[in-house]
């Protein structure tokens, strides 16, 4: 038997037959072109859900009566709460109600996955008729795997495809529903195919906890740092952008270093940026959760780098148009270009840390946004964006040990973001491949719960 930790190391797989084999001689069943396992059912979603009565659920929306109302999340993300309603507030009258263990599906959405089971937290909710009510039978499929199975994005093109009417309003009913077929495994099977898929979920779950975890300790030491600096018991000061320890200065970004605003070359002259090595930097290349920037989509070359502004290796980069703006990050690239959306920074390096310069732009940031103009696309203007302020400790040496505590949690969280990536990646992959027989579990030995 092969434990779990040997499973996901070794990706234990179906051996494939030898030729000439008996098990290729015998016809194997074939699902959406593969070849499915022996033991394995080609089943219609008939077979293993019934369709409730609707009359059954049907009730009356009172006025005085509040109901929890819920909704179909899209690409199989689950059934939501949605709101608590007064029936007066309601504008369908007639109502079905729902029990925790039934599967619901959005007849308008289900090619997009909005179906689901319902949660025991939203037993009792109500939803219209556009969400046909299916029980399933759990003596031949188990819900979690089902869940599992449903949730996989061929799925949704399946129920897309048994849509009937116009394209923006096609619907899929009942019973178009329920001729989707899908690999049924053993029971047994299924069970273990949960287990390896539960088991990935609650690392990816655990991850995702450390990453707030980690967001919220950054958050309250940058307030700490900014306000108090290295020595919380050291005088403070309150000054224009709030407090700071009395030693620290406000420095308006003209001081702090160049300000460089982008260019983009012309886009029609195919000598900027065929063959380009350069990167060209835009705010969606600049990423949320962390400070570099270390790729963009387009690239430009030596003679588009010169039509533009260059700016050199650390370099801060603060969108100052559009919607994303205050979004900040920092070049790692020798030489680059970003476009007019972005003013960078190119900091006197003799007198300021690039990492500090970075953070205490990142602690100023509403009032960043505060400051820009009221227009349908909003904007801050280079000028206005030189006169802001920043809190400056005097010395190198305690930008640097500041700047140097915050790189160390930026860190934590890009290395749990990493271990996030390569588990969901991990996961899709099982999902896949253990749904369609690619990685049988048959021999996986697991805990007797």
């Amino acid at each position: 038997m092969k434990t779990l930790d040997e499973f996901l190391n070794k990706q234990y797989r179906t051996k494939t037959p030898a030729k000439g084999s008996a098990v290729l001689q015998k016809q194997r069943k074939k699902l959406y072109g593969r070849e499915l396992p022996e033991g394995w059912e080609i089943v219609k979603l008939r077979d293993i859900f019934t369709p409730v009565d609707m009359k059954s659920r049907r009730i009356r929306v009172q006025d005085n009566t509040k109901y929890m109302l819920i909704s179909a999340s899209l690409y199989s993300k689950g059934i939501k709460f949605r709101e608590w309603k007064f029936g007066r507030e309601i504008k369908t009258k007639t109502m079905y109600i729902v029990h925790a263990g039934d599967f619901i599906f959005s007849k308008i959405r289900a090619k997009q996955g909005a179906y689901g089971f319902i949660p025991p937290q939203l037993e009792g909710a109500i939803v219209s008729n556009e969400y046909p009510i299916l029980k399933l039978n759990q003596k031949v499929a188990l819900q979690e795997f089902i869940e599992y199975c449903l949730s996989q994005p061929i799925m949704w093109g399946l129920f897309g495809q048994y849509s009937r009417g116009l394209k923006d309003k096609s619907r899929t009913k009942v019973n178009e529903f329920l001729e989707v077929k899908i690999a049924l495994p053993p029971l047994e099977e299924q069970r273990k195919i949960v287990y390896v898929l539960k088991t990935v979920q609650r690392a990816i779950e655990q991850q995702e906890k450390r990453i707030e975890t980690t967001k919220e300790l950054k958050k309250a030491l940058m307030n700490r740092l900014f306000t108090k600096g290295l020595d919380p018991n050291q005088p403070t000061k309150m000054t224009e952008i709030g407090e700071i320890p009395e030693h620290w200065e406000l420095k308006k970004i003209s001081n702090v270093g160049r300000v460089v605003t982008g260019k983009t070359p012309s886009t029609s002259k195919k000598e900027y940026w065929e063959g380009g090595k350069y990167p060209f930097i835009t705010p969606g290349d600049i990423p949320s959760d962390f400070i570099f920037v270390k790729t963009t989509e387009r690239y430009v070359t030596e003679k588009g780098l010169h039509v533009a502004n260059p700016i050199p290796k650390l370099s801060i980069l603060v969108v100052c148009i559009g919607s994303s703006i205050g979004k900040i990050g920092m070049s790692i690239f020798d030489n680059s270009i970003t476009n007019q959306q972005i003013n960078a920074i190119v900091p006197n390096l003799k007198t300021f840390d690039p990492f500090f310069i970075y953070y205490a732009l990142s602690y100023i940031f509403p009032i960043i946004k505060k400051k820009a103009s009221p227009n349908p696309v909003p904007i801050i203007n280079k000028s206005n964006f030189e006169s802001l302020k920043i809190p400056v400790p005097p010395t190198l040496e305690e930008q640097r040990r500041i700047a140097q505590i915050l790189l160390a949690v930026d860190k934590k969280i890009e290395l749990a973001q990493q271990k996030r990536k390569a588990l969901e990646e991990l996961f899709s992959t099982l999902g896949h491949k253990l749904m369609t027989g690619q990685i049988r579990v048959s021999n996986l030995k697991i805990p007797t719960e």
